[in-house]
């Protein structure tokens, strides 16, 4: 500034004459609590808005009339070990807790209506949209006694379809089912307590453990004595998956309550 003053030149000439860069000449040193506050003032943003992240932080910083870039704030929200903590993924509620001893080989159907089973199978209509197909069987008849299509089945519509198979075929002593959320509902625990229907929970991860989780829930639903036409708006069977495995029947026969 004393060359500029005195030779009456321009900042670059005086900076090239002395062998000095220009942005050291504009140097202005911070306060040196300027790097404590900015901490405190981030850290304290983070703790208010804990989804928010080091750009979001640099952002309200700015704001605030902050003279910062967003790598410092990067580097400091490093060094402080900031971050947004993990998703809690919301509870499915209550589970079901599978046990052998109401698997199919444990808990064999000995005569009609002893053990229906019931399970979800899955399929998409032509214009993509999701379809879900409740069937219900008797293991020991093998007889597919109902399924119910549609876009989405809560336990009201289980409760709704399983009264209507109750009045058309009886009660079953045992139903047996996996720990899906549907069948594990308290409200259709207490339905079938009041009807005196049992629930045989098997262990979800052995889908051989009920016939129900197979594919001969779909040969049973073609052969169902309460079968419909057939529903032209699925796709072909390669679709329709049964549990977490596929199946290459024809679902398409499957009868509609």
């Amino acid at each position: 500034m004393h060359v500029i003053r005195k030779f009456k030149v321009s900042e670059r000439r005086a900076c090239l004459l002395v062998g000095q860069h220009r942005s050291t000449n504009r140097y202005a040193a911070a306060a040196p609590d300027f790097q404590a506050r900015l901490v405190a003032r981030m850290t304290a943003l983070a703790e208010m808005h804990p989804r928010w992240g080091y750009r979001m932080v640099h952002g309200l910083l700015v704001e605030e009339g902050w003279a910062i870039n967003k790598k410092r704030v990067e580097r400091l929200w490093r060094q402080e070990g900031l971050q947004v903590p993990p998703r809690r993924l919301k509870s499915s509620g209550q589970q079901a807790i599978g046990e052998t001893a109401f698997s199919a080989r444990s808990l064999p159907a000995l005569f009609r209506n002893h053990v229906w089973s019931y399970d979800f199978m899955s399929a998409r209509t032509v214009d993509g949209a999701a379809l879900r197909i409740l069937n219900v069987l008797d293991e020991h008849t093998r007889q597919a006694l109902g399924s119910k299509v549609a876009r989405s089945i809560g336990s009201g519509s289980v409760k709704a379809h399983l009264e209507k198979l109750f009045a058309r075929h009886g009660r079953p002593k045992y139903l047996r089912a996996d720990n899906g959320r549907e069948f594990i509902a308290a409200s259709l625990a207490d339905f079938l307590a009041e009807r005196g229907v049992g629930q045989a929970f098997i262990e979800k991860a052995h889908r051989s453990r009920t016939p129900t989780s197979s594919a001969s829930t779909a040969r049973c639903a073609t052969r169902s004595s309460t079968a419909r036409p057939s529903i032209p708006s699925l796709r072909p069977a390669s679709s329709c998956t049964t549990g977490s495995s596929n199946t290459t029947r024809d679902a398409r026969t499957a009868g509609s309550e």
